[in-house]
């Protein structure tokens, strides 16, 4: 195959031969400097960005995972609330059913919340209490709404939310709250985890300082919610 490519080459006159040549050289410089123009000067950086960027989506989704993993402990929290909350009005004249569905009532707004929040946000100093604010006037309706539902039945009987339910019902809410709290504080530590597990493997000043940032960000967040 080479002595016919060398046949070949032998049988181009000179002239054609140079003309050729000059071609390839103009094709090489016309690509470098569209490259350089790009600002693509290797192939090799494109490479290692490429990389870089694969360890980030990783690494946004396992704090991805952290999150979710967090939610799903809320809930679970939130679920195991309910028994206790069934029997902290046993002694009253009420059915068993009213007091099931006094124990929903009261968690729908602590669920709400676990869907709709972003916690780091809303738990700030200069947030928080208008965020518990909120959840209070929400587990204040909700009651009122049951207890006058309940006065309409024969044989149940609820405390108004002045005589008696707010002391009752708030303090699952604070219980609610101090676990809340400190299951974002254990997320943020995981992300940290996280992200300095991640930065060994990023070849970059640009992702390098980005993720030191989210390392800083989740250290000032866990600082606050103590």
């Amino acid at each position: 195959m080479s002595g016919e490519i060398e046949a070949n080459l032998a049988a181009i006159p000179a002239d054609n031969l140079l003309i050729i040549f000059i071609g390839v050289a103009c094709i090489l410089i016309i690509a470098a400097v569209i490259m350089k123009w790009l600002g693509i000067m290797s192939v090799g950086p494109i490479k290692r960005e490429q990389q870089n960027q694969t360890i980030i989506y990783q690494m946004n989704e396992e704090n991805h995972e952290h999150d979710e993993l967090l939610r799903s402990r809320l809930r679970d929290y939130t679920d195991e609330m309910r028994v206790a909350l069934i029997n902290s009005f046993e002694d009253l004249s009420m059915d068993d059913i009213v007091r099931r569905a006094l124990s929903a009532t009261i968690r729908f707004p602590m669920y709400k919340s676990i869907n709709n929040n972003h916690f780091t946000k809303v738990l700030m100093p200069d947030k928080r209490q208008a965020y518990e604010d909120r959840i209070i006037r929400q587990l204040k309706n909700e009651y009122i709404d049951l207890y006058n539902a309940a006065r309409k039945v024969d044989r149940n009987t609820l405390p108004s939310w002045d005589d008696g339910a707010e002391k009752v019902v708030l303090s699952y809410f604070r219980e609610w709250m101090n676990n809340t709290m400190r299951e974002v504080s254990e997320t943020c530590a995981d992300k940290i985890k996280t992200y300095k597990s991640y930065r060994e493997q990023v070849k970059s000043d640009h992702w390098l300082a980005i993720i030191d940032m989210c390392i800083e960000k989740n250290e000032d967040y866990i600082s606050k919610l103590h």
